[in-house]
């Protein structure tokens, strides 16, 4: 696999992430504001944090491999 096709890879993964991240961020503040489910804010926070602990792992993941692997100058 040359190192274009490796790092558009890596930008889909990490777009499928932000849209279950956010999927799920949305997902549960909706349910919490429905009567008798104030207890689940705390779920979406978590999710949040959690969200935002992977997006960041992410991050490092995707620079890491263009560190292993740069990109061709054009």
């Amino acid at each position: 696999m040359d190192n274009v096709t490796r790092f558009r890879l890596q930008l889909a993964g990490l777009a499928l992430l932000i849209l279950v991240w956010l999927g799920s961020t949305v997902g549960t503040v909706v349910y919490a504001c429905t009567p008798g489910n104030a207890g689940a804010v705390l779920l979406a926070g978590f999710f949040a944090l959690v969200g935002w602990g992977m997006f960041q792992e992410a991050l490092k993941g995707i620079d890491h491999s263009l560190a292993r692997h740069p990109l061709p100058r054009r």
